[in-house]
């Protein structure tokens, strides 16, 4: 056997030992686990949800997270410790979310009195408007501790669903949108910045501007559907140049390993075909990502300067 191959299966056995190594202490700590005494485990159950609670009396813990000790377990435990059973968060339904009630706050036997931040929500509710993305943002901050299925019924009683939560300058939010529809984020720095088309119309100067940009590039900027269009070709090709792109970084980052794991052997044939198969993955990424850029740019790019048109009018009207 060649030293090259000595490098390249030393690096492949390291890769394995490690994972054999995270595997192995992760079966070791279940099993500590089964073997501690029940009472134990449920302590740290109780631990864990005191541990994790936030000073409005929320808190979670992940499901399965002592070994032997079922989710509805984990309920009744949380239940003597005062807390209420809110719904399941995160992806698969994967943490168990609960609420006791703060000092100085009326309850009932399922929870708090919601009345007065019901008005508030709803009025929130009907005065939101989607932005440009297609997201609209609402303050979690309305007197009420809901769990979020119950917000979700509400949501979908006025039209919109669940998209994410957002934290900026210290307040956090729903993002909404409205259901079957493509949204953008806000943050996304490659497509449209500016005003939503529901405060566009409501400037003179936005229609005849929208019908000047419609006989010069052929789409209506202030038509929805023609938004949502602009919206799906966005993100289809977005994403597709995401994942190239993380295929061809992920394949520069290998290749880097490879060759630095196999520097004294670089005339050797074995280290070129690895070498050579990675750089070939790294150039088909990066090509193609690119590619799907200029093809977002290209299916976009009729209605983006329609619709920048709009806004410049609208930002500088003719004197």
């Amino acid at each position: 056997m060649g030293a090259s191959h000595v490098v390249v299966y030393g690096v492949v056995g390291l890769v394995m030992a490690v994972l054999a190594v995270t595997i192995a202490g992760y079966a070791v700590s279940r099993l500590r686990e089964r073997r501690m005494p029940f009472e134990r485990r449920l302590e740290k159950v109780r631990a864990a949800l005191r541990g994790s609670e936030s000073a409005t009396g929320a808190t979670s813990i992940r499901s399965h997270y002592v070994s032997g000790v079922p989710d509805d377990l984990v309920r009744e435990v949380a239940e003597t410790e005062g807390y209420w059973w809110t719904g399941y968060a995160g992806r698969n339904d994967s943490t168990l979310t609960f609420q006791r009630e703060v000092p100085g706050e009326k309850t009932t036997e399922n929870g708090p009195e919601p009345a007065p931040g019901m008005d508030l929500l709803l009025a929130r509710l009907a005065k939101l408007r989607p932005d440009i993305g297609g997201l609209a943002r609402l303050p979690m901050d309305n007197g009420m501790r809901l769990p979020r299925r119950e917000y979700d019924e509400i949501f979908a009683a006025h039209g919109w669903e669940y998209h994410s939560v957002e934290h900026h300058k210290g307040v956090t939010h729903w993002v909404l949108k409205r259901p079957g529809t493509p949204a953008v984020d806000r943050r996304d720095p490659y497509f449209l910045k500016g005003p939503s088309l529901d405060e566009l119309r409501q400037h003179p100067a936005a229609a005849q501007a929208a019908a000047r940009a419609k006989r010069d590039f052929g789409v209506d900027p202030l038509s929805g559907t023609a938004l949502r269009q602009a919206r799906e070709q966005h993100l289809k090709y977005y994403r597709k140049g995401v994942r190239y792109g993380g295929v061809g970084s992920v394949s520069l980052l290998v290749l880097i390993v490879v060759v630095l794991a196999a520097a004294r052997h670089l005339g050797n044939a074995a280290v070129y075909v690895p070498a050579a198969l990675l750089v070939i993955a790294m150039i088909v990424g990066f090509v193609k990502a690119t590619q799907a850029m200029r093809q977002r740019k290209a299916a976009t790019s009729d209605y983006q300067q329609a619709y920048e048109r709009v806004v410049q009018a609208v930002i500088r009207p003719s004197g």
